[in-house]
This record gives structure tokens, sequence and C-alpha cells, in this order.
């Protein structure tokens, strides 16, 4: 049977949830495949992802970010 999250007392906070669900599936992955944060990505996502968006898709080059 594949290891399932499930309900856990000890998880009282949206991050604590979102820190276990991340890991969850990074671990599931397996680095099968490439993790990226696209929408406003922040510091919670930082351990969990390879890679982030550095702009919006307003622009079109990389003179465009400060």
């Amino acid at each position: 049977m594949p290891n399932r999250l499930i309900y856990n007392k000890k998880v009282t906070t949206g991050m604590q949830a979102y820190k276990l669900g991340m890991e969850h599936l990074i671990k599931e992955l397996d680095g099968q495949m490439l993790v990226y944060a696209a929408i406003s990505p922040n510091l919670a996502t930082g351990r969990y992802v390879y890679m982030r968006r550095i702009s919006c898709d307003a622009f079109k080059t990389i003179e465009n970010n400060e």
C-alpha cells in the first residue's frame, strides 16, 4: 500500500501542514521530477523546489529585473 498522509493531531498550523505535505511530495518524487515554484514563491518553498521564477510574465528579458 502506498504511503499516504493522514490526519495528524500534532499539526496545528498551515505551515506545519505545508511542511509535512511538501516533505511527503519530495520523498514520493524521489528525484524523478523537477519541482518548480511558479506562483508567488516565498521562503517556505525554498527547501523544496529546484528553481523559481524571477519575474512576472509581463517582461521578456532578464534586464527587466532588479
